[in-house]
């Protein structure tokens, strides 16, 4: 991908757990990075206003736009749908729109919530999705928006990390707490992720948007775990395995979940020319990340 001298990027959703770590990876990799968030950001805006999400594209003038913003609370969007179309799925479009008014690559980081029933199996990009839930529904839109444009890359994906919206925990902080303080773990175990961790992502991701990656990529790690055993191997790392677990079924929740959520990588290692990592490999990636921090 040819990129100005300046290679400017502007981030919607900069304050998020990934938006977060996009703004630090990309700084790192000599980005100019503008942050768009509802506040505490460089720009602040407020999605649901899709002329503002427009204007602030076409006058930024940036070689890339990624979109890391989203609604990802189940019951929000189930008592919302109003409000999780027009941020899940609307904003994308608009500002998919006005990246190629301007003839730049848009990105939308999207979800992994498509598929049941299947275990653990790995799925590719052109596996059937199963709309379980408003979540899903409007992350789904907004692909199909963001899609409707020709350079633009739809990454599916599973993410956790060290540092999440302000006074919002991670799912990685909370299994970190479980597991240093000895509590008792109340987990998943039929729930099934390939999650990656937020440093590895943000390197793969600007390394495809380099690469000019188009389409759907599956980023995330090559090893499909249950919830119970990510936390399990977490445990493992720091020499304090689990002793008090109660395993608990995700279909036992008021919002129905897709459950078998692993994600095929062969099309992202292809383009990357390397192996995305392993369960070990993120666990260890989390743990230096948050060390670092």
């Amino acid at each position: 991908m040819v990129l100005s001298a300046e290679r400017k990027v502007l981030v919607f959703g900069a304050t998020g757990m990934v938006g977060q770590s996009l703004c630090r990876a990309m700084k790192q990799a000599g980005y100019n990075v503008i942050g768009v968030a509802r506040e505490h950001a460089d720009i602040g805006i407020d999605l649901r206003h899709f002329r503002s999400c427009f204007d602030v594209v076409a006058s930024a003038r940036p070689d890339v736009v990624i979109n890391a913003a989203a609604i990802t609370d189940f019951a929000e969007c189930k008592n919302d749908t109003a409000l999780a179309y027009a941020v899940n799925g609307c904003a994308p479009g608009i500002m998919a729109e006005a990246a190629s008014s301007i003839g730049v690559k848009f990105v939308q980081i999207s979800t992994d919530h498509y598929y049941i029933d299947d275990g653990r199996r790995c799925h590719d990009e052109a596996a059937p999705v199963v709309l379980v839930n408003a979540y899903a529904s409007s992350k789904y839109a907004g692909e199909v928006c963001a899609l409707s444009v020709p350079d633009s890359l739809v990454v599916r994906t599973n993410v956790t990390g060290p540092v999440g919206l302000r006074g919002r925990q991670t799912f990685f902080n909370w299994a970190l707490a479980v597991v240093e303080r000895r509590e008792k773990a109340i987990l998943f175990n039929d729930y099934f992720t390939s999650t990656i961790g937020t440093g590895w992502f943000s390197r793969s991701l600007i390394r495809l948007i380099e690469a000019d990656a188009r389409g759907i990529v599956n980023i995330a790690s090559r090893e499909v775990s249950s919830k119970l055993e990510f936390v399990a191997a977490l445990a493992d790392a720091l020499g304090a395995p689990l002793r008090n677990v109660s395993p608990v079924s995700v279909r036992s929740l008021a919002v129905r979940r897709a459950e078998s959520l692993g994600l095929d990588v062969s099309k992202a290692e292809s383009i990357l020319g390397v192996a995305l990592p392993t369960r070990a490999q993120v666990i260890d990636d989390l743990l230096r990340e948050g060390r670092a921090l």
